[in-house]
């Protein structure tokens, strides 16, 4: 009896997990970007240690024209507003000039640096995982940075 407790309490949160991001992610395509960074983070042992995954703006020229990032961050320094949510075991920060076209929330509310804490030896080169997603017109581009996969790894692709 305690198995099928179990069992049904795995399904009912990888149901509800899956139905929180189709609420969250307007873009289908941006979702499955987010998700297979997920399971990057929590299955590459480098990375898996980190529960924090900050989504934000890096370069923004139009509604049309943009770029956002996925950074599995332990610091993050950013004064702006953010708005989150929980996928799997991280904390997903979200912030509020994220195009809401493929990002949406219903609250944008807190500033960074009251959800992460700096840590002292962060080390940039070995201790993180980035995914940089470009958008033009209906075009996505997206670079992964220390992906295990090393046939996409640091290089541009156009998804389709």
């Amino acid at each position: 009896m305690k198995n099928f407790k179990y069992i049904i309490t795995c399904f009912f949160l990888i149901y509800s997990c899956k139905q929180d991001l189709d609420e969250v992610f307007v873009n289908k395509k941006v979702k499955s970007l987010f998700i297979e960074f997920c399971d990057e983070a929590a299955n590459n042992n480098a990375y898996g240690e980190g529960n924090n995954i900050i989504i934000s703006v890096y370069d923004y020229k139009s509604d049309e024209a943009y770029c956002i990032s996925f950074k599995n961050r332990d610091n993050y320094n950013s004064n702006d507003i953010f708005g989150s949510f929980k996928y799997k075991r991280f904390n997903i920060y979200v912030n509020q000039n994220v195009p809401k076209s493929m990002i949406k929330l219903h609250k944008y509310d807190d500033t960074i640096k009251s959800f992460i804490k700096n840590k002292n030896g962060f080390s940039p080169f070995k201790e993180y995982l980035d995914m940089w997603i470009c958008v033009q017109n209906d075009t996505i581009s997206v670079k992964r940075i220390n992906f295990e996969n090393d046939k996409y790894k640091n290089i541009w692709q156009i998804i389709k």
